[in-house]
């Protein structure tokens, strides 16, 4: 759950690394993987196919969000806290927390409203940062950490006990089963999140229904920025045009 809550420990992008020196074309992967050699990352706004290799930013150089909407990406052991926007070392355990210029706290702890502290398994919560990875913050109150359940696992609807993009289902166990088309996506009256199936996504009609429907193929027309809506690995929807592009 770190790597999908907070951000990717070296144990998990030393699995796969790239080859493309600094200055190459190169493509973005999910969770921040790339085809650039390690100290490199691919700085792309989103809203275009592919981007280029660049080093990582070393500590006081700016991560700041730029005018072509591309997030510069700090070396390891680096956040980018938007009080400075500046690459700046994890803050350890027991240390303040409390200046918007102080990096985050590091792996394992999370910020108390003071100083960082580890992260619970069991006890009272507020949010799911305070909780540790593999376990959830319930949403009943009193709210409590409790170890997240997988797929298969019995579960109950609206306690968002089921790990990542799964979610509770009528039978009362987790599923990562999207929806199918024209079926209802999005969150349910018992708060669980449904998501689409493969090839598909959740659109809005003019009533704000909520429905999944089949992605659009390249030169469709688009409103979703985030490329939800178009077909394709890493396609999306231009800004300039409100059409699809698709990415080899």
């Amino acid at each position: 759950m770190d790597c999908i809550d907070i951000h990717l420990p070296e144990s998990c992008t030393d699995g796969i690394a790239g080859r493309l020196p600094a200055g190459s074309q190169c493509s973005f992967f999910e969770l921040l993987f790339s085809d650039c050699a390690p100290g490199n990352y691919c700085e792309s706004s989103g809203n275009a196919c592919g981007g280029t290799c660049k080093p990582y930013v070393q500590p006081g150089g700016s991560c700041a969000y730029t005018l072509a909407g591309e997030f510069p990406g700090c070396a390891s052991g680096l956040s980018c806290p938007h009080g400075s926007n500046l690459c700046t070392p994890y803050v350890g355990e027991g240390e303040s927390c409390l200046d918007a210029s102080t990096g985050e706290c590091g792996d394992g702890l999370y910020c108390n409203g003071a100083a960082c502290q580890k992260r619970n398994t069991s006890g009272a919560c507020t949010f799911g940062g305070e909780c540790a990875a593999g376990s959830v913050c319930t949403r009943s109150y009193p709210r409590t950490c409790t170890t997240v359940k997988l797929p298969g696992d019995s579960c109950t609807q609206g306690q968002a006990e089921c790990y990542g993009l799964s979610y509770c289902g009528d039978d009362g166990k987790c599923t990562r089963t999207g929806a199918a088309e024209n079926q209802f996506c999005g969150t349910n009256f018992q708060g669980e999140y449904i998501q689409c199936g493969t090839d598909l996504y959740c659109a809005t009609d003019t009533n704000g229904a909520q429905t999944c429907q089949k992605t659009k193929p390249a030169g469709s027309n688009c409103s979703n920025y985030y490329s939800s809506d178009c077909a394709g690995n890493s396609a999306y929807c231009d800004s300039a045009t409100s059409l699809c592009v698709a990415c080899n």
